[in-house]
């Protein structure tokens, strides 16, 4: 599996690489119930492919293209030796589905874990019409918004 760089414990922290200040609030808010975290976490793990540049470009140039232009997954966790994939949205609909299905797809390209590739999505509000198909394709659901436990709802 390839090195996904630093791991950190799933607290509250002053800073999380790349995140939204509005995934930043869910993120804290579902670490804070604290019932079904991670082992460990990884912050805007880079997936997919890159913008390839002309043969006549520098090899700083190609270099930050490399890092600067793949997709990002706001948060990998790993949950003894399965990997959650984890999308942050304060309204999680269609296109929250579709983005964390392309990211656990990628990643499992990408890295080739030995466990289990889970695709999760954390929210304040779930779109009730996604719900089946996240129970029937295997992602996993947490609604945290104020009046919420933070539990699976799929």
């Amino acid at each position: 599996m390839l090195n996904l760089g630093l791991a950190y414990a799933p607290k509250i922290q002053n800073r999380y690489p790349h995140m939204l200040q509005e995934d930043i609030i869910i993120w804290k808010r579902f670490v804070v119930v604290g019932d079904y975290l991670p082992d460990v976490v990884w912050y805007d793990v880079r997936c997919g492919s890159f913008v390839k540049l002309n043969n006549e470009s520098p090899d700083w140039m190609a270099k930050m293209a490399f890092r600067l232009t793949r997709k990002r997954i706001d948060v990998v966790g790993r949950v003894g030796r399965d990997y959650w994939i984890i999308e942050l949205k304060p309204r999680a609909t269609y296109d929250c589905f579709g983005q964390v299905i392309f990211y656990a797809d990628q990643f499992r390209k990408d890295y080739a874990p030995i466990g289990e590739v889970v695709p999760v999505i954390i929210t304040d509000f779930v779109d009730q019409d996604i719900l089946p198909l996240c129970n029937e394709v295997g992602v996993l659901v947490f609604e945290v918004g104020q009046e919420n436990s933070g539990g699976p709802i799929s």
